[in-house]
Protein backbone atom coordinates (compact mmCIF):
# COMPACT_ATOMS: atom_id res chain seq x y z
CA UNK A 1 0.00 0.00 0.00
CA UNK A 2 1.71 2.84 -0.85
CA UNK A 3 2.12 5.96 1.96
CA UNK A 4 -0.47 8.70 1.50
CA UNK A 5 2.25 11.14 2.98
CA UNK A 6 5.34 10.21 0.43
CA UNK A 7 4.90 13.97 -1.57
CA UNK A 8 6.00 15.57 1.88
CA UNK A 9 9.12 14.31 1.84
CA UNK A 10 9.76 15.61 -1.48
CA UNK A 11 9.27 18.84 -1.09
CA UNK A 12 11.48 22.00 0.22
CA UNK A 13 11.54 22.99 3.50
CA UNK A 14 12.66 26.37 2.57
CA UNK A 15 10.18 26.73 -0.30
CA UNK A 16 7.78 25.48 2.08
CA UNK A 17 8.77 27.87 4.74
CA UNK A 18 8.40 31.12 2.30
CA UNK A 19 4.65 30.08 1.21
CA UNK A 20 3.66 29.89 4.80
CA UNK A 21 5.28 33.73 5.32
CA UNK A 22 3.69 34.95 2.43
CA UNK A 23 0.48 33.25 3.31
CA UNK A 24 0.42 35.21 6.86
CA UNK A 25 1.77 38.20 4.97
CA UNK A 26 -1.91 38.15 2.94
CA UNK A 27 -3.59 37.68 5.93
CA UNK A 28 -2.17 40.35 8.18
CA UNK A 29 -2.84 42.65 4.97
CA UNK A 30 -7.00 41.20 4.98
CA UNK A 31 -6.68 41.81 8.33
CA UNK A 32 -5.64 45.53 8.25
CA UNK A 33 -8.16 46.25 5.66
CA UNK A 34 -10.96 44.77 7.41
CA UNK A 35 -9.99 47.74 10.23
CA UNK A 36 -11.94 50.69 9.79
CA UNK A 37 -10.20 54.09 8.41
CA UNK A 38 -9.65 56.37 11.57
CA UNK A 39 -8.87 59.23 8.89
CA UNK A 40 -12.54 58.30 6.84
CA UNK A 41 -14.73 61.71 7.57
CA UNK A 42 -17.82 60.97 9.03
CA UNK A 43 -20.91 63.05 6.84
CA UNK A 44 -22.82 64.67 9.28
CA UNK A 45 -27.16 63.53 8.98
CA UNK A 46 -29.46 66.04 6.83
CA UNK A 47 -31.33 68.32 9.42
CA UNK A 48 -35.18 67.79 9.85
CA UNK A 49 -36.84 69.16 7.18
CA UNK A 50 -38.76 71.76 9.71
CA UNK A 51 -35.27 73.11 11.30
CA UNK A 52 -33.42 75.76 10.41
CA UNK A 53 -29.95 75.11 9.35
CA UNK A 54 -26.51 77.30 10.20
CA UNK A 55 -24.22 77.66 7.43
CA UNK A 56 -21.16 75.76 8.04
CA UNK A 57 -18.57 77.40 9.96
CA UNK A 58 -15.14 77.76 6.78
CA UNK A 59 -12.69 76.93 9.53
CA UNK A 60 -14.30 74.04 11.27
CA UNK A 61 -14.49 72.89 7.39
CA UNK A 62 -10.71 73.39 6.93
CA UNK A 63 -9.77 71.67 9.96
CA UNK A 64 -11.62 68.76 9.23
CA UNK A 65 -10.48 68.37 5.55
CA UNK A 66 -6.50 68.72 6.55
CA UNK A 67 -6.49 66.70 9.27
CA UNK A 68 -4.51 63.89 7.52
CA UNK A 69 -2.20 66.27 6.05
CA UNK A 70 -1.36 67.34 9.49
CA UNK A 71 -1.13 64.25 10.60
CA UNK A 72 1.36 63.31 8.50
CA UNK A 73 3.58 66.01 9.07
CA UNK A 74 3.18 65.51 12.72
CA UNK A 75 4.28 61.65 12.27
CA UNK A 76 6.94 62.25 9.48
CA UNK A 77 9.58 59.93 10.80
CA UNK A 78 6.89 57.18 11.31
CA UNK A 79 6.00 57.83 7.34
CA UNK A 80 9.37 57.64 6.80
CA UNK A 81 10.53 54.30 8.69
CA UNK A 82 7.39 52.51 6.94
CA UNK A 83 8.75 53.13 3.80
CA UNK A 84 12.27 52.16 4.33
CA UNK A 85 11.19 49.04 6.82
CA UNK A 86 9.10 48.28 3.39
CA UNK A 87 12.29 48.39 0.97
CA UNK A 88 14.51 46.56 3.40
CA UNK A 89 11.64 43.75 3.58
CA UNK A 90 11.45 43.56 -0.33
CA UNK A 91 15.25 43.90 -1.13
CA UNK A 92 15.55 40.97 1.47
CA UNK A 93 13.08 39.15 -0.53
CA UNK A 94 14.48 39.88 -3.58
CA UNK A 95 17.78 38.42 -2.34
CA UNK A 96 16.38 35.23 -0.76
CA UNK A 97 14.73 34.52 -4.47
CA UNK A 98 17.88 34.93 -6.30
CA UNK A 99 19.73 32.99 -3.93
CA UNK A 100 17.43 30.14 -4.52
CA UNK A 101 17.28 30.64 -8.08
CA UNK A 102 21.29 30.36 -8.01
CA UNK A 103 21.47 27.58 -6.16
CA UNK A 104 18.88 25.35 -8.84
Amino acid sequence: MPDPFKFLKNIDKQFASQIVLVILFLLACFWIAMLPNPFEVNETPPPPPNQQTLPPNPQQMAARATAYQIEIENNRDQTSGIVIGGVILVGLVITGWLLVINRH
